[in-house]
């Protein structure tokens, strides 16, 4: 059962826009990516990998709006294994790829912010209840 959205706490609404914010980010890079010449094996791995994790992403979101504590841990996971790795590469390399690393890093930053917000009181009282109250 999903939670009325009148009772969610306003850090979860942001959290909600900064994990959605992550997801448009992600469209935009992989919509520069798309529009660059394709290497050997052409965009094929690009396009699976955003469907897969973008896809966990946004279906994580989804759970995260209904109140769904396990999707906090979802999303602290998707960070860990997503993002978090991209942030060393990315300022290693950010001159060779400013738009992308640019985007990474507010990926990132929308990221840390949102798990921040689910997280902390008044959001984590908020999952810790019965769904449908």
């Amino acid at each position: 059962m999903a939670q009325h959205k009148s009772n969610r706490p306003a850090p979860v609404f942001w959290a909600l826009v900064l994990f959605g914010l992550t997801i448009l980010l992600g469209l935009i890079k992989l919509g520069r990516t798309l529009s660059l010449p394709a290497g050997p094996v052409g965009h094929s791995f690009t396009v699976f990998a955003f469907v897969a994790i973008y896809s966990l992403m946004t279906l994580v979101t989804i759970y995260l709006a209904m109140g769904a504590s396990w999707a906090r841990g979802a999303m602290l996971i998707l960070f860990i294994m997503g993002v978090l790795p991209a942030l060393p590469l990315v300022f290693a390399h950010f001159a060779a790829i400013p738009l992308a690393a640019t985007l990474t890093c507010a990926q990132g930053l929308a990221q840390i912010v949102g798990l921040y917000l689910v997280y902390r009181e008044p959001a984590a009282s908020w999952f810790g209840r019965p769904i449908g109250r």
